[in-house]
């Protein structure tokens, strides 16, 4: 099966978003900020009142709706900070032209003229999207596949593929 497509910034920013809302390294970051940050509100809500039963009692609700809308910020607020890094980067040395033939060994990448190979014993998981399917690496790392709206045929041999190659789909701990 092969698949040609252009590599966007779209595509990366795309990768970006559900790295940030689906990885490990994300997920611990996300309950540091919940855990710290509500514990710093209630704190500071409780230094800045005269402390009765009735204002702990505010300032822990009011800490505790925090504590349930936090994650919620996280991904906001390192959306925006990986768009605006991202924005000031370079990356058009990654973008472009890109063919992928999926074999029964693994990947063949065509991006720039440079060929590049993946086994498929170095993906460990398969995340998704609307529009992309995204070939984990590693927890932060990942090969981008648009959805395209192929033949059934492609489609099952591309999820089949998947199935028996991608550690996740096979029962294997990363």
């Amino acid at each position: 099966m092969t698949i040609h497509f252009e590599l966007r910034f779209e595509d990366l920013f795309a990768l970006q978003k559900h790295v940030i809302q689906y990885s490990f390294t994300h997920h611990v970051k996300r309950m540091y900020f919940k855990w710290i940050t509500s514990i710093l509100l209630a704190i500071l809500l409780l230094l800045s009142v005269n402390i009765t039963i009735t204002t702990f009692l505010i300032s822990l609700i009011i800490a505790a709706l925090y504590f349930l809308i936090a994650p919620n910020l996280y991904n906001t607020f390192a959306f925006w900070k990986y768009k605006k890094q991202m924005e000031t980067k370079d990356y058009t040395p990654i973008l472009g032209s890109c063919k992928m033939e999926l074999l029964e060994t693994g990947i063949s990448r065509i991006m720039n003229g440079k060929e590049t190979f993946f086994e498929w014993d170095r993906f460990e998981k398969l995340g998704e999207d609307e529009e992309y399917y995204f070939l984990y690496e590693s927890d932060l790392n990942a090969l981008i596949i648009p959805k395209q709206t192929g033949n059934t045929d492609e489609i099952s041999s591309f999820h089949q593929l998947i199935g028996q190659n991608v550690k996740q789909f096979k029962g294997e701990k990363n």
